[in-house]
């Protein structure tokens, strides 16, 4: 008997590349036309960039770079792709298709991957030069003026000052009340002022611009009033805190 043919037939599994989703060649060959154009073809140029859009995704997860994102939100992700993108479109013009050049998966991949880490570090420059500034206005942060002795001594000369003038003992009491009763003095103090005390914004004005002249008399200097302006009267923040440096 034949003895019967056990060979198993086994069916050849082509495994593609890990950057199957980018042709090189018709790539490069859309890019060698779109050079050829005079790099002037939007349609060509579109159709360059939608074969690049897998590609920064990939590029992206492959270095976790949504992750090391300052923002770390949902669009941490589109804004580094678009970065990459921009990039990826700008050098379009500059690709040299002769022999020996990169392959353009190569090229595309290392322009997003440069691109995004110097984006990278700038936001995170930025970021910490933020950082650094805020640190740096709380080192300066003004201490707020309440139950000090200094407070009593100022209001004690501030009336002295201004003891014949009827309307700004008014607001000058206004603002003690306010002083020690408000919890956040410094928010709207004008319109406080103006609604305690019963004066307008032009007397409260006159009083701040008074006190600007005169500050350097008091004692205990306890308050800055920075680029006032006649017609528009500071806020309070100035006047309700000091420097801890004082």
């Amino acid at each position: 008997m034949p003895v019967p043919d056990k060979t198993i037939t086994i069916t050849e599994i082509k495994i593609k590349p890990k950057n199957h989703y980018f042709d090189n060649e018709l790539v490069q060959n859309l890019l060698k036309k779109y050079n050829l154009r005079g790099c002037v073809d939007i349609e060509l140029r579109d159709e360059i960039m939608s074969h690049a859009d897998e590609l920064i995704r990939q590029v992206i997860r492959a270095h976790n770079f949504e992750h090391i994102f300052p923002n770390r939100d949902k669009s941490s992700f589109f804004e580094l792709h678009q970065v990459a993108w921009m990039q990826i479109e700008k050098v379009l013009y500059k690709y040299d298709p002769r022999p020996g050049s990169p392959k353009l998966f190569n090229l595309f991949s290392q322009i997003a991957k440069t691109r995004i880490l110097a984006y990278l570090k700038k936001e995170k420059r930025d970021k910490k030069n933020v950082v650094n500034y805020k640190d740096f206005l709380n080192r300066k942060q003004k201490v707020k003026l309440k139950n000090s002795a200094d407070v009593e001594t100022w209001l004690q000369e501030a009336r002295e000052m201004m003891q014949y003038n009827e309307d700004f003992i008014k607001i000058l009491n206004s603002i003690e009340y306010i002083w020690y009763n408000d919890e956040k003095p410094h928010d709207g103090l004008i319109g406080k002022i103006e609604q305690s005390s019963g004066k307008s914004r032009n007397v409260i004005s006159n009083f701040f611009k008074t006190l600007r002249l005169r500050r350097d008399e008091f004692t205990a200097n306890l308050m800055e009033i920075k680029d006032y302006k006649e017609n528009d009267p500071s806020d309070g923040n100035e006047f309700f805190y000091v420097d801890q440096d004082q």
